[in-house]
């Protein structure tokens, strides 16, 4: 989004950014307090015509910032990370409002890849369990839900928990497609067939799609709700009520 619209460096941006150097100040060693007291001059001597910080310049500033909060140095890494997030919600301000909303979407489906990345140890198979999902603090939306019904209903694999949570993960799997919707009755025919589709499902649940079927802003907990009503009516009304 920095590239392509500018920020205005309205009051609340210069507020946010005195924040940070205070906090910076009380907290920092005259070395590391420089580093982001350079930051702020940069941002700040890019402000120029109607109080607007230009879309490359914006560009430019967020990518040293980035640099800055990647640092191993982890107290300035902190502060850092503090001035980016002025400087994006700043931006956030500056958009028009439609694209404001899709921009805090975006940010929070890459804020979800991030959480379950860490999920996946090298060296291994790259797949992600449903307890594991169930553990992460810090998911957002549509995986949010998603995990919450993993935490409570699968807390194994899809293969070895039982019909009922095999039908359900059918369910979910559906949800995450975002295509068709599941027959609850259909599913749980299937989800008697044994090891065979417990072994697909669980896989498909898994697998590194898991990950990416934030890309298409579904809606999970209203496709998944005919499945839970069917199976479990107490977590389906629920279910269907915050689905709303």
């Amino acid at each position: 989004m920095l590239g392509k619209y500018g920020i205005k460096a309205d009051n609340q941006l210069l507020s946010d950014i005195d924040e940070v150097l205070q906090a910076a100040r009380a907290e920092l060693t005259d070395q590391q307090f420089g580093v982001i007291q350079r930051q702020v001059d940069n941002i700040l001597s890019k402000v120029g015509a109607g109080d607007a910080i230009d879309a490359q310049a914006g560009y430019n500033i967020k990518k040293l910032l980035d640099r800055v909060a990647q640092s191993q140095d982890s107290s300035l890494a902190y502060h850092a990370k503090d001035l980016r997030a002025s400087v994006v919600q700043a931006l956030d301000r500056s958009l028009p409002p439609e694209v404001a909303k899709d921009f805090a979407k975006t940010r929070a489906q890459y804020a979800n890849l991030i959480a379950v990345r860490k999920l996946v140890r090298p060296g291994l198979d790259g797949n992600v369990t449903p307890a594991a999902l169930a553990n992460v603090k810090n998911l957002r939306g549509d995986l949010r839900d998603v995990a919450d019904v993993a935490g409570t209903f699968l807390k194994e694999p899809f293969g070895n928990s039982g019909t009922q949570n095999r039908t359900v993960g059918l369910g979910l799997l559906g949800a995450l497609g975002g295509g068709a919707v599941f027959d609850p009755t259909l599913a749980a025919t299937s989800a008697l067939t044994g090891a065979t589709v417990g072994r697909t499902a669980n896989a498909l649940l898994q697998s590194p799609a898991m990950v990416r079927y934030q890309l298409n802003g579904s809606n999970v907990l209203r496709r998944l709700a005919p499945t839970t009503n069917a199976l479990l009516p107490a977590f389906g009304a629920t279910g269907a009520v915050a689905a709303q």
